[in-house]
């Protein structure tokens, strides 16, 4: 699934790439990674909303991650964004 998930990003099929994404989170609901990497790809196709619940998620499982003050920026920015669109 990661090599299918790889070949679409590269082809910029980002749809198909997602559908393979919500596969990895699904097999390892557990692993946080697979949200963070699902919450980029949903921030690459305008998703906010969806990415920010991802990235939480990413949060809430690896609460030692090193990209964890990158992750809480990034979120502060994108709730900013979406109370902005109410």
């Amino acid at each position: 699934l990661n090599n299918l998930r790889a070949a679409y990003l590269r082809r910029g099929a980002w749809p198909k790439a997602l559908q393979v994404q919500d596969l990895l989170v699904d097999s390892t609901p557990n692993e946080g990674t697979e949200y963070r990497q699902r919450g980029y790809l949903r921030l690459q196709m305008k998703l906010y909303r969806e990415a920010a619940r991802d990235l939480e998620k990413y949060l809430e499982l690896s609460p030692n991650a090193k990209d964890r003050e990158e992750i809480e920026k990034r979120l502060r920015s994108l709730h900013r964004w979406v109370s902005g669109m109410n």
